[in-house]
């Protein structure tokens, strides 16, 4: 009841502020049958009633018991809403006269009752949130013995980062060093807060994913709610966004994309908001808000710079040269300030994580910021870049549907409209260019994550813009049989489009269980492993996230994500089996743990004179981890009958359902097999 209650109360807090920045006009209302006039804004006490005028909806709120009428509020985008009813236990224009009225009580278990009976689309999205969410980590619990996993390795990277920075000061996925491996500064450095305050635990990525999934909803639900305005309508809209994202999914992965949807839909939906309102209604509260959402928005995600240009292009469309500004400068501070921060410590520009998998390397991008805008343009293979934007495309059939929904709404409401700034056309336009942009120059999907904002993004913005069209063609089709009929068949259609999401969302959801066993049979247990015996020591792998935040190793990262000298070497086409070799022999590494057929495609051919591999272990229905088979390889001879017994311990250990193979029990096998 109190979780209820709780988002009963958030709910209104969330109405009362979006509302508080906003320029409604408080024209007249009565009390008593006594009409008052003030033309004015609303004084804040005033905004509970106006939130509620300006849903345009009628309202019976039983803690209040004098009657209120406003009669006409005049909102900040011009239009006006009539006759809204309210019950008020204080006399208005008193209220108004004197602010300060503080001695009323109101009967709040009554208000709480109402409350909820008014929220319940809201509340049925939370429960399917938390259920879902439950049903898929006791599923995955069952598979774990028990433990909570989270279903990809890059969770561990940003914990171990956080771990690090929390207790030792060090920004790095090992506390000996500074590491340049988190995409998401800002989820990192929110982690590194918690672990500070309350100490390490593995839980707390799952409980503050779920609080920001939950925070979203209420954030949506709380936007929509002037502009759809049947609640199973807003029901179907909260519930589309929790299982065709799907936000379990994201809960389970354990970083910072449910962090990274929220700020988009607050920032698209403030940017839209102040884009199309008059100049001089602009309100500083406003322009702050939207600054910090910027913030935000670039240090959750640095895909987020799409958006963000896209804002900045519009403002200055409309001459608002100073917030166009100001939006420049909140996004580029952050990038500049971690730039600082990562070159001053021997890295690049940008995280390695993000150069590395935006495959930098190959496209012939060097470390400099004129590369990555100037090399796409003016390289050879500009064609074959492009084409891998639209291949992208072709992959990923439900951006397709999202965005090209997006351009039939927008150019039927133009046509309709005849005037371009209102707030859901500014929405429509930055969603199809920041699609547009994320698919030529971002990724697609890897466990459903990368390209999850743009679907509950597209989402959201397409519930805002087609309200009113959606509503055009229910009176179409009220006006004879044969508009009737063809009308449902535009509903069909549209209806079929939401296949590819519907496939998207039944693929992902049953993968939760099976990745957080496939992580907890190989990185975790790789962990547990490096935990008990090589603490301390210097080990070389190429799936790095678990083995730091539960070992204390030194790391020589092979892909390159958490090892300057190995992302040098692979900038400078110089990553072959001597370099890595050799370094591997500067580092002192003790051991090396990492796929025999990841070495291979690397062309790291020549690695068996002198890395032996002494054992290996097998995983079944791997779906997330890059190969079933995991090898451990001595560097030295001394070190190989240490770990031959080390593993040879551990194997008594392992979870059921890994197989594993010790060099003592049969002859030695390089092919990468494991039994």
């Amino acid at each position: 009841m109190n979780g209820i209650v709780a988002v009963a109360i958030l709910t209104g807090l969330l109405e009362r502020g979006l509302d508080a920045v906003g320029n409604d006009k408080l024209l007249s209302y009565s009390v008593r049958g006594k009409e008052f006039s003030p033309g004015r804004e609303p004084t804040l006490r005033e905004y509970f009633f106006c939130s509620y005028a300006c849903a345009g909806e009628q309202f019976q709120i039983p803690m209040y018991r004098q009657p209120l009428s406003i009669l006409s509020l005049e909102s900040g985008d011009n239009s006006s809403y009539h006759g809204t009813s309210f019950k008020s236990n204080i006399d208005t224009h008193e209220m108004m006269e004197n602010p300060s009225t503080q001695d009323i009580k109101p009967r709040t278990g009554t208000a709480f009752l109402s409350s909820i009976s008014r929220h319940w689309p809201l509340l049925v999205a939370l429960a399917a949130l938390w259920i879902a969410t439950g049903i898929a980590q006791y599923l995955a619990a069952l598979r774990t013995q028990g433990h909570l996993i989270y279903a990809l390795d890059d969770a561990y990277i940003h914990m171990a980062m956080a771990k690090n920075f929390a207790q030792h000061g060090v920004y790095g996925v090992t506390r000996y060093e500074f590491s340049s491996s988190s995409s998401s500064p800002l989820w990192t450095l929110l982690l590194a807060l918690i672990y500070f305050l309350f100490g390490v635990h593995e839980s707390f990525s799952l409980i503050l994913d779920l609080v920001i999934a939950s925070l979203t909803l209420v954030a949506v639900y709380v936007l929509l709610n002037g502009i759809v305005r049947k609640q199973i309508l807003q029901m179907v809209v909260l519930l589309a966004i929790v299982f065709l994202t799907p936000l379990p999914v994201l809960i389970a992965s354990g970083m910072e994309h449910p962090l990274h949807i929220l700020l988009a839909i607050l920032f698209l939906s403030f940017a839209a908001r102040t884009i199309v309102e008059d100049a001089a209604a602009h309100k500083a509260l406003n322009l702050a808000v939207l600054v910090l959402l910027c913030v935000a928005l670039v240090l959750t995600r640095f895909e987020s710079y799409a958006l963000v240009f896209v804002v900045c292009v519009l403002f200055a469309f409309r001459r608002r040269w100073k917030i166009a500004l100001g939006m420049v400068m909140s996004g580029i501070v952050p990038l500049l300030t971690y730039q600082a921060v990562s070159v001053a410590n021997g890295w690049h520009w940008l995280p390695n994580s993000v150069l590395v998998r935006a495959g930098a390397r190959n496209a012939g991008i060097t470390n400099s910021m004129e590369s990555i805008i100037v090399v796409p343009l003016t390289s050879p293979h500009f064609r074959r870049f492009m084409l891998t934007g639209w291949n992208a495309l072709l992959d990923a059939p439900y951006l397709a549907v999202l965005i090209g929904a997006s351009v039939v709404i927008l150019a039927i409401s133009l046509v309709r409209s005849r005037r371009f700034w209102k707030q859901e056309h500014v929405m429509l336009l930055a969603y199809i260019v920041t699609a547009l942009a994320h698919i030529q120059f971002g990724r697609i999907g890897h466990f459903y994550r990368y390209d999850a904002y743009l679907v509950a993004l597209g989402l959201f913005v397409l519930a805002v813009s087609a309200v009113d069209l959606f509503g055009a063609l229910k009176q179409w089709m009220a006006t004879n049989s044969v508009k009737a009929i063809g009308g449902s068949i535009i509903l069909l259609l549209t209806l079929q489009l939401t296949i590819p999401l519907l496939t998207r969302s039944f693929l992902a959801l049953p993968l939760i269980p099976t990745a957080s066993q496939n992580i907890y049979q190989q990185q975790y247990q790789m962990g547990l492993f490096l935990q008990r015996y090589y603490s301390g020591k210097t080990v070389a792998a190429n799936d790095v996230g678990a083995i730091c935040f539960l070992a204390d190793i030194h790391l020589v990262d092979l892909v390159g994500l958490a090892s300057a000298d190995i992302y040098q070497l692979r900038q400078s086409n110089q990553f072959t089996t001597d370099q890595v070799l050799s370094l591997c022999d500067k580092k002192q590494v003790s051991l090396v743990v990492a796929y025999a057929v990841w070495l291979q495609f690397e062309g790291l051919l020549g690695y068996q004179r002198e890395w032996k591999r002494v054992g290996a272990w097998k995983i079944e229905d791997d779906v997330v981890c890059g190969s079933n088979v995991v090898s451990f390889y001595a560097v030295r001879e001394a070190e190989e009958q240490p770990l031959i017994k080390n593993l040879q311990s551990f194997s008594m250990t392992l979870p059921p359902g890994v197989g594993h193979w010790v060099k003592s029990d049969v002859a030695s096998d390089s092919s990468g097999s494991g039994k």
